[in-house]
């Protein structure tokens, strides 16, 4: 199983990945395989887990992938093409996810909120043995997504094989840390995803209970965005890797950058070779107007020293627009009106309102 393919087809007859993820350094396009494997994604509390999983989610209803998500905090409630069942005050039952999911188009989002801690477990271990009969008959749900996994992984501990058929694929877990969850379920698992801070600890855990070794690995912390790959089955070591946006991501990065306001020590200064000037610009969409306005010098000056590219890698987070703009800048002979406008083109491309 390479999991560097450019492309998978999946059992619709769907081409298309899972989920893309870019190496950290130079390599290959990473891709998730978007049926067939068992997922673990864990890190602590604020590393971007939810983030990560919901880029999945998104990409595999593209692909017209059914979905089962199990949400015990509420995070997936306005996930689109999606049906939410239950709310803080209404509790989910296992029949009306069912009969959700008797429909192949529609994918489900169960908020368990109103499902006491003590409850969910047993909610979890009605819900699956059904999951699973479906899946053997009509095939589907395609995935069952199990967010904050260890409320509900120990009524697996026990289960008998009904339960949890040695054969069950399609099962994403997200949990803080490996050693919450039944070292059974984890033998199970293909790939981890380890987020966060020290994700060399996250994978060691999981190869301690597991009982395999841990590759070396580029343990250096994680940047926002990174997460680390492993498929421990590939006799292969862990990846680092960049994540794509989430279409949420992308919208609010757009909201935010575009028209926005950006903190005074983080805006772009038009200043000028000699720093006669101290002109801010907040967001692109002033970037844009003030260096419209500023002599063809400043504007050269600025460009020819890598600084528009340096803000939008650094401060926009548009590794794209920075590259487009030091590709920019590297051409001989180009005029101050000539820049604006590829810069213009650049940044209108990617922060229109219909981007």
């Amino acid at each position: 199983m390479d999991y560097t393919e450019r492309s998978w087809r999946g059992r619709r007859g769907v081409g298309g990945k899972a989920y893309r993820l870019r190496p950290s350094g130079d390599g290959q396009e990473l891709c998730l395989k978007p049926y067939g494997v068992n997922v673990l994604l864990a890190g602590t509390s604020h590393g971007g887990k939810t983030t990560l999983a919901t880029g999945v989610v998104e990409r595999l209803l593209d692909h017209r992938y059914q979905l089962c998500i199990l949400d015990p905090e509420g995070d997936y409630s306005n996930l689109e093409q999606t049906v939410c069942l239950g709310d803080p005050d209404q509790k989910p039952t296992s029949e009306e996810v069912a009969s959700l999911l008797s429909k192949p188009e529609q994918s489900a989002v169960v908020n368990l909120l109103a499902v006491r801690m003590e409850d969910r477990p047993a909610f979890f271990d009605q819900l699956l043995p059904r999951i699973q009969q479906m899946r053997s008959t009509v095939g589907h749900p395609h995935w069952l997504i199990v967010d904050e996994a260890h409320h509900l992984i120990p009524a697996l501990l026990n289960s008998t094989p009904i339960v949890l058929p040695q054969e069950v694929t399609g099962l994403m877990m997200i949990t803080m840390k490996p050693k919450h969850l039944a070292a059974a379920v984890l033998k199970r698992l293909d790939v981890i995803i380890a987020i966060g801070e020290s994700p060399e600890k996250t994978l060691q855990e999981f190869a301690d209970i597991v009982g395999t070794g841990l590759p070396p690995f580029d343990a250096h912390p994680l940047q926002q965005g990174e997460g680390v790959f492993w498929a421990p089955r590939e006799n292969a070591p862990p990846i680092r890797f960049h994540s794509f946006l989430t279409r949420t991501e992308r919208q609010r990065h757009i909201r935010k950058y575009a028209a926005g306001v950006i903190q005074s020590e983080h805006s772009f200064y038009f200043t000028g070779r000699e720093h006669k000037l101290c002109l801010r610009a907040q967001n692109l969409l002033l970037f844009l107007q003030i260096g419209d306005g500023v002599d063809e010098e400043t504007w050269l000056y600025h460009l020819h020293r890598g600084d528009y590219a340096n803000w939008f890698r650094s401060i926009i987070r548009d590794n794209g627009l920075a590259n487009a703009a030091a590709s920019i800048a590297s051409r001989p002979g180009l005029t101050a009106q000539e820049g604006r406008a590829l810069i213009r083109a650049a940044i209108e491309q990617s922060y229109s309102p219909s981007a």
